[in-house]
């Protein structure tokens, strides 16, 4: 009888054990996309200033947030956080590089994952930016 229990018990709990495991990396299907990894890379920015200058696009966590580095070309202490959704790139307040530069805006990265349009406020003044994948 306890040999009869055993098994039993054995096989509900390999069954649910089983049913409980983590697919997402089955053959045959696909994981689920991170937003923010069309926007990692290298990129060439050029803001409405006239200025040109790198920025260096790297994943910041498990979630939604990203960092740009030598955001503005403030150099290369100056990390914005970026927080994406989609195609949509928030830059939340924030001070940033050893000087403690305010900075502040939005963007859009194109349906190609070319280019980013931003808008954004660095130490008070409003400036427009094209980055281009490097």
């Amino acid at each position: 009888m306890f040999m009869k229990y055993f098994k039993f018990t054995s096989l509900i709990a390999i069954v649910f054990l089983y049913s409980c495991a983590d697919d997402s990396n089955t053959p045959g299907t696909s994981a689920p996309s991170d937003d923010r990894s069309r926007f990692t890379g290298s990129w060439i920015c050029a803001e409405n200033t006239g200025q040109t200058f790198g920025v260096t696009i790297s994943l910041k966590g498990v979630e939604d947030s990203i960092y740009i580095n030598n955001f503005s070309n403030y150099g290369a202490s100056a990390n914005a956080l970026g927080l994406i959704s989609g195609n949509s790139l928030t830059i939340p307040g924030q001070s940033i590089s050893i000087t403690s530069v305010f900075v502040q805006g939005s963007g859009v990265l194109n349906s190609a994952g070319t280019k980013i349009t931003m808008n954004y406020v660095a130490d008070g003044d409003t400036i427009s930016a094209t980055c281009t994948k490097n």
